[in-house]
């Protein structure tokens, strides 16, 4: 009787064991995304990134305590130690300490699909997982420094730009404002007077993805965060719009009598500039947050290191403009400081903020004091990007970009092009692009000015180029010349002719 009762007890303790080995599997099965515990999976998060992206590689479905070797394309960047379970990362540990496996997305892998693969060095077992390589461009000026600096970009060089050609052109009822930007294999830019219209494009093809309603929006640069497009509208009473990346539907309206800058959207916050203050909105409602108001109109803010920094314009009537720039907590939105100057004009250019310094219109003043560094603004309307340790102006009206030392101002070199220039310069991989009114767009060397690329896009006025995926943007502020794309000959297209929409 007694040995039944000890057989009965062990079955009992074996089929609860069994239940729990068979619940873990399944949980592990789950976790995993798909297949079962004995077909092995990776899985990596993120899934999509630029260059030099930090992922973290996880498995299941490996061989017990066997060593797995973990390859971006062919290349084996880390290796680690599966559990008794054949896993390894998910936050399993083992006796020699957690087993999380972490790479870095190779500096030189260009955009498009890879292949992560976690391979056992001794057994047979591999999985793999697709990584989207993307050196997207989401905002105004590329991030919310305004450098104008895509660090990302590493197809086009100085050694191979001058075979850009001609990809897609898009054609439009009126002038393209701002910069485009480029996000997930779309590229959204904005029309001004009298469109006021948000276009969606496939970056492939040029084709019409989706547009907003005429006068809905548009006149600004468009910024891209989490799936949501978010564009000012130089029109009274229309203000900040929010839409559906994807789909193009409106999310949201902030309306305004005021006119809005570019926005900067970061940690739920959206920060537009207006008439009379600086504005922030949640970016998920549109709700206000809270405003500093200057009593004037403020330009684009630059935001870093929880500061933002804009300037203000006020006029005094008959001819004196007073130009304010501001720092200002973006939290608490308490002033820092401010630099204050009278012209006989009115400065517009935005700051860029970058090194903990702030440059604007000729001048470095320090970004926690507002102390002058060097130079004094010049009133010259100096818009500038800032890349490796060099300021690339261009002279509102004046024919030259400019490469100066960030730390010292003294100019390094000067590139002359055929007609003024108005927009701002854009900086990838060791070449500077810009636009001039003599009709062109124009690549030049970063490191020596020396021209490298030029092509005739009928433009005139402030328009400013874009760099990402290997294609560079040129948009023409000239009547109807629309939006043009360009990339190397290599790279797959069928879309070199000119597309009406």
């Amino acid at each position: 009787m007694l040995r039944n009762r000890s057989t009965v007890i062990f079955a009992f303790v074996l089929a609860i064991a069994l239940a729990i080995l068979v619940a873990g599997t399944a949980a592990q099965a789950q976790v995993s995304g798909s297949g079962t515990a004995s077909s092995p999976m990776v899985y990596d998060l993120p899934v999509q990134g630029p260059p030099t992206t930090n992922v973290l590689v996880q498995g299941t479905g490996f061989d017990p305590l066997t060593a797995v070797d973990v390859y971006f394309d062919s290349t084996k960047l880390a290796s680690t130690t599966t559990d008794r379970n054949g896993a390894f990362g998910n936050g399993v540990v083992t006796a020699t300490g957690p087993t999380f496996t972490r790479l870095q997305v190779p500096a030189n892998a260009q955009p498009g699909q890879h292949t992560i693969t976690a391979q056992e060095r001794i057994g047979q077992r591999s999985a793999q997982k697709s990584f989207l390589v993307q050196t997207d461009w989401l905002q105004f000026r590329f991030d919310a420094q305004h450098s104008g600096f895509n660090l990302y970009e590493n197809t086009l060089n100085p050694s191979n730009v001058q075979n850009l050609v001609q990809d897609w052109q898009y054609p439009l009822p009126a002038q393209v404002w701002g910069n485009p930007v480029v996000a997930n294999g779309v590229t959204y830019f904005t029309t001004g007077y009298p469109d006021f219209t948000l276009y969606a494009v496939d970056t492939t093809t040029g084709a019409l993805l989706w547009k907003s309603a005429s006068g809905q929006a548009g006149g600004t640069s468009p910024t891209v965060v989490n799936g949501i497009v978010y564009i000012g509208a130089q029109k009274p009473n229309v203000g900040l719009s929010a839409f559906n990346a994807a789909t193009g539907e409106l999310m949201w309206q902030y309306v305004s009598a005021s006119v809005p800058t570019e926005p900067i959207v970061a940690e739920g916050v959206a920060y537009i500039g207006s008439d009379t203050a600086m504005v922030a909105l949640n970016s998920s409602t549109g709700k206000p947050l809270w405003s500093y108001e200057t009593g004037a109109a403020v330009q684009a803010p630059a935001l870093a290191n929880g500061k933002l920094y804009f300037q203000s314009i006020y006029f005094i009537y008959p001819s004196t403009y007073v130009n304010t720039l501001y720092a200002v907590d973006a939290t608490s939105h308490q002033l820092l400081w401010q630099q204050q100057w009278t012209l006989a004009w009115a400065l517009i250019p935005p700051p860029v903020v970058g090194g903990g310094v702030v440059y604007f219109d000729g001048a470095a003043f320090d970004a926690n004091t507002g102390t002058l560094l060097w130079g004094g603004p010049s009133g010259d309307d100096t818009i500038s990007a800032m890349a490796n340790g060099v300021v690339y102006n261009t002279i509102q009206y004046g024919q030259s970009v400019q490469a100066m030392d960030a730390v010292t101002g003294t100019t390094l070199w000067a590139s002359q092009s055929g007609g003024q220039l108005e927009g701002t310069p854009a900086v990838a991989n060791g070449v500077v692009y810009f636009e001039s009114d003599d009709g062109y767009a124009y690549a030049v060397s970063a490191a020596t000015g020396a021209p490298l690329w030029k092509y005739n896009v009928s433009s005139h006025g402030p328009a400013s180029p874009v760099v990402a995926d290997g294609i560079v943007y040129f948009p023409s502020h000239a009547g109807s010349g629309g939006l043009w794309a360009f990339h190397l000959p290599s790279q797959p297209s069928e879309h070199s002719s000119l597309q009406q929409h």
